[in-house]
């Protein structure tokens, strides 16, 4: 109120000022203007920009038929019969229309519309996942531990083995001194004639079927993806022929460099420390039993002895009465399927840098190719989702309506939302791997 007599009186000079030619005058004068004492003006909304510069007494001018938006004060002497709620009432904001919502509104109710569907539906598949005990992969973890300490266990027992050997020698028994021998030719004989004579096993499918793998095509735009393909093999659950490297000590090491170790090489690691815990671990415990009788000094070599027997027949008891072989096998295939759909995230990231990097160099011609290439990933990766969780076939009256409304929703991923169905894929994928129970 007080603003706009302030404005009132700043702007009284400019009463003749002239008026935009748009609005045309009233036929009539204004009405004879009165003193505004004593009167109680409603309390308007603020005053519009395009008004700003004459007085609200310049509003009457303007013909009655005409709608003039914005502040009006009520006839002088309240002729009209109406309360000055009335006009504040008629300049309150109303709710806008369809029509009257501009393209920003628009983009971000459809921005808003897209998030709500797609996050909706990526978090009713994951519960689908939680519910079915989908994406609990601790026992792989686990197994890549054991994995690790049976090798560590081994190489302990061969060297505790080879320590303790003169001090038992030195004990000058007969028994310890056959025994020594026999263990020894029981721990490498069967492993020369498996080695030897076992004969070829292999070890997954692309190997059994006849051959080598076909190499990935070179150069193309699939050459990644190909190349990420050979790596997936179907594992024999036989296992496969042992290796000189499952056996030899030091150059079983190799399998912490090798690119990944397989179901045969846990098979070959866990049978290898069950045979030097039946030969040279025998050995050791009556190496052990006779120190004691004898009541000879127990040293440092006889010291990592017993550590080494209880760590090698710990996980010899683990391997014939426990589902830890099988979970360290099943580890193997998951850690390969997990780094699988690790490479096709960096090849969506790659393909997301290529063509940012092609826009700014202004590079039309690879910029469409790689971006061609982005959408059919998004159209790839939304119908496997489609196929993972939505059951039936799209020419299904019911189901097939359902399929199409998920594709309708997956047509609006983003490129933030590419991993989080990767993820949901994975997991998909790597929850087929371990069945429930058996031997």
């Amino acid at each position: 109120h007080f603003a706009w007599k302030l404005l009132h009186v700043t702007t009284a000079s400019r009463a003749t000022r002239p008026i935009a030619a748009s609005r045309p005058l009233a036929a009539s004068p204004p009405p004879p203007r009165q003193s505004m004492a004593g009167t109680q003006w409603p309390r308007g909304p603020p005053l519009r920009p395009d008004l700003v510069g004459h007085s609200r007494e310049q509003d009457y001018r303007f013909s009655s038929s005409t709608e003039v938006p914005g502040p009006q004060r009520p006839p002088v002497g309240g002729t009209s019969g109406r309360s000055p709620a009335y006009y504040d009432s008629r300049h309150e904001p109303s709710e806008p229309s369809v029509g009257s919502v501009d393209s920003s509104q628009r983009v971000t109710i459809q921005l808003v519309t897209d998030e709500k569907l797609l996050s909706d539906l990526i978090e009713a598949l994951r519960q689908i996942q939680r519910n079915g005990k989908v994406g609990r992969f601790g026992k792989y973890l686990i197994a890549n531990f054991m994995f690790m300490l049976v090798l560590l266990g081994i190489e302990i027992d061969m060297s505790s083995m080879m320590m303790s050997a003169m001090t038992f020698w030195d004990y000058n028994v007969p028994l310890l001194r056959v025994l020594l021998v026999f263990f020894v030719v029981s721990f490498l004989g069967p492993l020369a004639i498996q080695t030897l004579a076992g004969g070829p096993m292999e070890d997954s499918a692309g190997n059994a079927a006849g051959g080598r793998q076909v190499p990935p095509r070179r150069g193309g735009n699939r050459s990644f993806l190909d190349t990420l393909t050979s790596k997936i093999h179907a594992y024999n659950p036989h296992g496969g022929a042992m290796e000189p490297y499952h056996w030899i000590p030091g150059v079983r090491f190799y399998l912490i460099v090798k690119e990944s170790y397989s179901l045969t090489d846990v098979d070959a690691i866990f049978k290898v420390n069950s045979l030097s815990s039946f030969t040279l671990g025998v050995y050791q415990i009556v190496g052990i039993l006779t120190t004691v009788v004898q009541e000879r000094p127990i040293n440092l070599y006889v010291k990592v002895n017993i550590f080494s027997q209880v760590l090698n027949w710990g996980i010899t008891i683990a391997y014939f009465a426990t589902p830890i072989s099988k979970w360290m096998g099943n580890a193997a295939n998951a850690r390969t399927l997990s780094r699988h759909f690790q490479g096709i995230a960096n090849y969506w990231a790659e393909q997301q840098a290529h063509v940012r990097a092609q826009v700014m160099a202004v590079d039309s011609c690879h910029r469409e190719e790689t971006q061609r290439r982005i959408v059919s990933l998004k159209k790839a990766v939304a119908d496997q989702i489609v196929e993972a969780f939505f059951g039936g076939e799209d020419e299904d009256p019911e189901r097939g309506q359902v399929r199409r409304e998920a594709r309708a929703i997956l047509s609006c991923m983003r490129d933030q939302d590419m991993t989080e169905l990767l993820v949901l894929l994975r997991d998909q994928t790597m929850a087929s791997i371990d069945m429930s129970g058996g031997l």
